[in-house]
C-alpha cells in the first residue's frame, strides 16, 4: 500500500513537471520588433466605440508620419467625442431616409472616422473630451437606448411630411450624454493645419464571392455608410500590411476577437475550436485558406467584433510572424494594452483593413 502511494505521488510529481514545462513552453518571447510611432493607449470603457478610438489612433499616427513629428509632447490629440457626435448625426439622417431600415446604434467602422473628418474636420481632445465610460455602463446604454427610441419615433410618426426640426433635438440629446461640441472652433482649419487629407485612404477586403480587384461593400451592419472596399486576394492584402509596416505606416483593422485563440494575456493565434488550448505553438496552429476564410464569414462565425490599430510586426522565438496591435481598453495585460496577433489569425479573422492609398 505504501509503495502504491509512493508510486502515485511520483507519477503525480512527474505529471506536474510536464504540465509546468508545457505551460512554460506556451509563453511567447518576441524579437525583431518594428513599430511605428503612435499616441498613448486610451480606454473606451464599456462603450461600443472601438471603431472611434482605433480610427482616431490611426489618424493620429498618420499625422505623426505626415508631419514627421519626433517629440511625443507634440503628438496630436483628437477628440473622440466630436467624431462620435458627428457620426451619429449622419447616421440619424440616413436612418430616417431609409425609414428605419438601418441599425440605430453607436457602433461603426474605422472608415467612418475618416469620413467624419473629411466632412467636418476634427477638434483637440482637451477642449472636447469624451466622458469616462470605464467605471459605469449605464450612461452609454442610456445613450444607445435614447438614440434608438428617438429615431424609431421619428420614422413611425403619424404625419406624412417630415419637418425640418427633428435633427437639432437629436443632436442636443446626443450632446447631453457626451458633452457639448465647441461651437466657435474651426474644425476644418484645424484638420488642414495638420495636413491630413481624408480622401487618401482606402478600405481593403478579401472575399471569394466578389471578383478580385473590384470594389464592393462589406456586408456587415456596422458598415452603415456602405463604404466601398477594394477586394484583393488574401496574400496581397497581407502584403499591403507588411509594406505599410516596412514604410513606417500603420493599418486600421476590423477583426473577430471571439475565437478561442484570442486571449487576454496579449496573444492571438489560430487554434482549432475544441482543442482545449488558448495559445497555439507552431505545429498546432491552423493554416488559413481563402476558402475557409470565406466559409467562416458566410456562416457568420467570423464577424467584425472589434476594431483595432495595427502598428507593427515581430517574431516569436519559433520564427513565426506576429503583428503588434494597439487596443483601446486601457493598459491591461502584460503588454500594457497591446497584443501580438499571429499572421494566421490575421488571415482568418481580420475582415477589413484601412490604409493610405500610396501603399497600393
Amino acid at each position: 500500500m505504501i509503495k502504491q502511494t509512493l508510486l502515485s505521488c511520483s507519477l503525480l510529481f512527474v505529471a506536474l513537471i510536464f504540465a509546468h514545462a508545457e505551460e512554460k513552453d506556451r509563453v511567447l518571447v518576441f524579437s525583431s520588433e518594428v513599430r511605428a510611432p503612435v499616441t498613448s493607449v486610451k480606454n473606451q470603457g464599456r462603450s461600443s466605440t472601438c471603431w472611434c478610438f482605433s480610427g482616431v489612433s490611426f489618424v493620429e499616427a498618420e499625422i505623426i508620419r505626415l508631419n514627421r513629428i519626433r517629440q511625443e509632447a507634440a503628438y496630436p490629440a483628437i477628440s473622440e467625442a466630436f467624431i462620435l457626435g458627428r457620426s451619429l448625426h449622419d447616421r440619424a439622417e440616413k436612418y430616417v431616409r431609409l425609414k428605419g431600415n438601418l441599425r440605430a446604434a453607436p457602433g461603426s467602422e474605422g472608415p467612418d472616422v475618416v469620413e467624419v473628418i473629411r466632412k467636418y474636420g476634427f477638434v483637440p481632445r482637451d477642449i472636447y473630451p469624451l466622458p469616462d465610460f470605464s467605471g459605469e455602463s449605464t450612461r452609454f446604454r442610456e445613450l444607445t437606448t435614447s438614440v434608438r427610441s428617438y429615431l424609431k419615433g421619428i420614422v413611425e410618426r403619424r404625419d406624412k411630411e417630415l419637418s425640418k426640426y427633428w435633427l437639432a433635438p437629436f443632436d442636443a440629446m446626443v450632446e447631453g450624454f457626451i458633452g457639448q461640441s465647441p461651437k466657435d472652433f474651426d474644425a476644418i482649419a484645424y484638420r488642414d493645419k495638420w495636413k491630413f487629407d481624408a480622401t487618401q485612404y482606402l478600405s481593403i477586403v478579401s472575399l471569394t464571392n466578389v471578383p478580385y480587384y473590384e470594389t464592393c461593400v462589406l456586408e456587415i451592419m456596422d458598415n452603415w455608410r456602405w463604404t466601398p472596399s477594394l477586394n484583393l486576394p488574401l496574400d496581397e492584402m497581407l502584403a499591403i500590411i507588411d509594406k505599410a509596416i516596412d514604410r513606417g505606416y500603420t493599418v486600421h483593422i476590423a477583426a473577430d476577437i471571439t475565437q478561442q485563440g484570442y486571449n487576454h494575456d496579449g496573444y492571438a493565434t489560430l487554434v482549432s475550436e475544441g482543442s482545449g488550448i488558448s495559445l497555439a505553438l507552431p505545429e498546432e496552429e491552423i493554416k488559413t485558406t481563402a476558402e475557409e476564410r470565406q466559409a467562416r464569414y458566410d456562416a457568420q462565425i467570423t464577424t467584425d467584433d472589434h476594431a483595432m490599430h495595427l502598428v507593427g510586426r515581430a517574431k516569436d522565438q519559433y520564427g513565426r510572424k506576429f503583428y503588434i496591435v494597439k487596443d483601446s481598453h486601457g493598459e491591461y495585460g502584460p503588454f500594457k494594452g497591446y497584443l501580438y496577433m499571429s499572421e494566421e489569425y490575421v488571415k482568418m479573422n481580420v475582415l477589413m483593413i484601412m490604409v493610405h492609398k500610396s501603399l497600393l
